[in-house]
């Protein structure tokens, strides 16, 4: 009867994990060229004021070349779109979710000067990737000590 109520448990700890891996990644970590058109689109009527059109910048805005390269994780300039950053204002309560997640991958992937191998890697966010795995370790831990002590008793 205990050993099959900690597998329960240990099958619940599991499926908790792979959720919270899961919804970690639910705003995109990777860079989708699917969005390019939707993200040409808010990028134009939103950020090409300051930003310019080819992402150059101008005197109100930095230029956005290579930033894919300059901020390798892609949740950082999508906090900074959602949020604000410097002088720019926050687009978080004008734009949604998908809005910004198809600007950042539409300047990420086009205003490209350089290339980096590492851009081509996708996966799981590493902060994701770390909270599925301490609840792994966590179950793993618990199967372990679990056993130790049934045998014990």
């Amino acid at each position: 009867m205990k050993q099959r109520m900690f597998a329960m448990m240990a099958a619940m700890t599991l499926a908790v994990g792979l959720v919270g891996i899961a919804g970690a990644t639910a705003q995109s970590a990777t860079d989708d060229p699917a969005q390019l058109e939707a993200g040409q689109a808010v990028f134009e009527s939103n950020c090409s004021g300051c930003h310019g059109v080819d992402g150059t910048g101008s005197n109100t805005g930095r230029p956005l070349t290579d930033v894919a390269i300059q901020q390798p994780d892609r949740l950082v300039n999508v906090a900074s779109v959602t949020e604000g950053r410097g002088n720019m204002p926050a687009f978080g309560a004008d734009l949604s979710a998908d809005e910004i997640d198809a600007a950042v991958s539409y300047v990420r992937l086009t205003f490209v000067t350089q290339t980096d191998p590492e851009l081509a890697v996708t996966g799981i966010e590493s902060t994701g990737l770390a909270i599925g795995g301490v609840v792994l370790l966590m179950a793993g831990a618990a199967l372990v000590f679990t056993s130790r002590r049934e045998r014990t008793i």
